[in-house]
């Protein structure tokens, strides 16, 4: 392994892939669901029959806590309003203490495992999250907050799970079959690892819960990092793929793929989606293209995808990354508003920082002692970040 850093997930090359818990993440894409790979992250062992079926039932409780009065129907719609970043209204709502909330739910019963309060409340905000992202994302641009209060009634009714819940709050929708389940459930696990504790959006958790602030705030400070250069590159992907769907108008799509990106590439700006900082070829998303091939999906973003993917690498030697392939999947389900791409992707990576979290608070405050931290400081280049 190049560099891990952790126990948890890290990155390995030749062949280039990610790990979690020691476990290639593309045999966990497809194959595990999002809340096994949580428990696998979180103990290093898959959860029985029993755990997972509590899990479930703690994730839909806490889903079916939140009600159409609750302050997140007021506070976000004024932040959404005020700001053209739906991530500003995402943190917005991360911000309102849930003690109380939390404290009212019956905990899952883990058998021999017991939950720590980071732990029960990073799975708490994990499964009101959707909630969160899907009020900001479509608040006040698409639809208006009586239609959401309804939605929300009818995502808490649904006979469903997790996933259920969210494809239904974010596009209005109930998922068609469990092809589209496998779909959306494979790009939330294609985000349950990445580079260790050096991932911008979980070196900031383990920062912040580091340095003894709520588990709510630490949430928050891994979804300030979901720029368009981590986690929220996506939002840029599904506008691009919906602005080819409109503007192609009949023109012979290589034909139309080349024009677009020798416009793009105009004075060497960068196409987001495509390279990577570590990896030649992101291995998620060969995963992906062998899960819609398994599933059947068609639509005209994911034959977009391909052929940008192919132009792309002839011109500048670059293949896609998991953020494009996310993008057009999500265009290709329906899911309409940009913003609900960043949306799957913090939710997806909320496994992980729950994970880091709760390792980082195992460590002293500062991470080492100060005998150690004197002297490996002596050693540090002053350009290291």
């Amino acid at each position: 392994m190049l560099y891990q850093g952790t126990d948890i997930d890290g990155p390995q090359m030749n062949p280039d892939r990610l790990i979690l818990r020691g476990i290639d993440l593309n045999e966990l894409i497809g194959e595990k669901t999002l809340i096994e790979c949580m428990f696998l992250a979180l103990y290093n062992q898959y959860p029985t029959t029993r755990q997972l079926t509590e899990l479930n039932r703690f994730f839909d409780d806490a889903f079916r806590s939140i009600d159409s009065d609750d302050l997140l129907f007021k506070i976000i719609p004024e932040i959404a309003s005020s700001t053209d970043f739906s991530l500003n209204a995402t943190i917005a709502g991360l911000t309102i203490d849930r003690q109380k909330e939390i404290s009212a739910l019956r905990p899952p019963d883990l058998e021999e495992i017991d939950i720590s309060y980071t732990v029960l409340s990073g799975f708490y905000f994990m499964a009101i999250l959707p909630i969160i992202c899907g009020l900001s994302a479509a608040c006040p641009i698409e639809e208006e907050l009586s239609v959401l209060k309804i939605r929300l009634e009818e995502a808490k009714r649904l006979d469903g799970d997790y996933i259920d819940r969210i494809a239904l709050f974010f596009r209005g929708k109930e998922l068609a079959n469990v092809k589209e389940k496998r779909l959306v459930e494979s790009i939330l696990v294609s985000f349950c690892a990445g580079f260790g504790y050096m991932t911008p959006s979980i070196m900031a958790p383990r920062i912040s819960i580091g340095s003894g602030v709520s588990v709510g705030i630490s949430i928050i400070a891994g979804c300030t990092t979901a720029g368009p250069w981590h986690l929220g590159t996506s939002q840029d992907v599904i506008m691009m793929f919906q602005k080819m769907n409109q503007d192609r108008n009949g023109r012979d799509m290589e034909e139309y793929v080349k024009s677009f990106l020798e416009e793009q590439f105009t004075d060497g700006n960068k196409l987001l989606g495509f390279g990577h900082p570590f990896f030649k070829r992101d291995p998620r998303v060969t995963r992906l293209l062998e899960i819609v091939d398994e599933v059947g999906l068609a639509h005209e973003s994911l034959d977009f995808f391909k052929t940008v993917s192919e132009n792309v690498a002839t011109m500048k030697n670059i293949h896609p990354n998991l953020e494009a392939m996310h993008g057009a999947i999500m265009t290709s389900l329906d899911f309409k508003i940009p913003f609900l791409g960043p949306s799957i992707a913090l939710i997806g990576r909320t496994v992980t920082m729950i994970a880091h979290m709760e390792e980082r608070q195992s460590k002293p405050a500062f991470g080492i002692k100060n005998n150690v931290a004197r002297n490996y400081l002596n050693k540090v280049p002053m350009d290291w970040l």
